[in-house]
């Protein structure tokens, strides 16, 4: 046997189904369709956060709550001109944004390990995370969204790197607005992403642009919605700061 053909053929090996990002997608789609259709058959109830979220999605409004933007049940309002009030459109929103985190999950690690292999070893691995193998399944709802936008703006920030267009600037201000309308926790995250990019010379030029800068009007745009909706009263903003820097109790 020759040698180099021996030592290439793991890598052309790898590059091929399922360690491509339509194969991983594939198999992803799979598994959440186990779990969708399982959970239909099994009942018609809505989970545990469903129901307040059903009730809140009747209507469209700027804002339902402080502790959470309201991206998830504008979705949830637009899904159920298609599916109904029922538990379908919860599921579909949820698995679909799970398919879509795989992907972008294994696209940011082939990127960054240049390894079609590890790249979908990443995304199976999302298996052995306690808030994706049961409670995404279990109960999670907004906190879906601003799971999915933290590891999309990643993929956004390095997409911007190998193409620093007009238009993934405007994806990724976008994206940043987006993930400010889920739970609050994305800012932490966004801000530890954009941290780690000013951290890279490299990257920090490209992030930390004038272009950059232009492009945030779309990023206010989005956000301006809740934020009015917020300010237009006091105690939203005093109960808005309560909830993210909650007292600590004296003993």
């Amino acid at each position: 046997m020759n040698q180099s053909n021996s030592l290439a053929s793991p890598p052309a090996a790898a590059s091929r189904f399922p360690f491509t990002l339509p194969g991983v997608m594939v198999l992803v789609a799979i598994y959440a369709s186990i779990h969708a259709l399982t959970r239909l058959f099994s009942s018609g109830n809505l989970g545990e956060d469903d129901p307040l979220d059903n009730l809140l999605a009747q209507t469209l409004a700027p804002g339902y709550g402080v502790q959470q933007g309201p991206l998830y049940d504008w979705t949830i309002w637009a899904l159920q001109h298609v599916f109904g009030t029922g538990l379908s459109g919860f599921l579909f929103l949820k698995y679909a944004l799970l398919v879509g985190m795989a992907g972008c999950l294994f696209q940011i690690t082939r990127k960054i390990t240049h390894s079609a292999l590890w790249a979908f070893i990443a995304v199976e691995s999302m298996a052995t995370v306690y808030q994706i193998f049961w409670r995404f399944h279990e109960g999670f709802t907004h906190r879906v969204g601003a799971m999915v936008l933290a590891v999309v703006t990643v993929w956004s920030i390095f997409r911007l790197l190998d193409r620093p267009s007009r238009g993934n600037y405007l994806l990724l201000a976008t994206l940043i607005g987006l993930g400010l309308l889920t739970e609050h926790i994305y800012a932490f995250a966004l801000f530890a992403t954009l941290f780690a990019a000013w951290l890279q010379p490299s990257m920090r030029k490209t992030v930390f642009s004038l272009p950059m800068v232009a492009a945030l009007p779309v990023t206010a745009i989005i956000v301006a919605p809740y934020v009015l909706w917020l300010g237009a009263d006091p105690q939203r903003m005093v109960a808005l700061g309560a909830y993210l820097f909650p007292a600590i109790p004296a003993h």
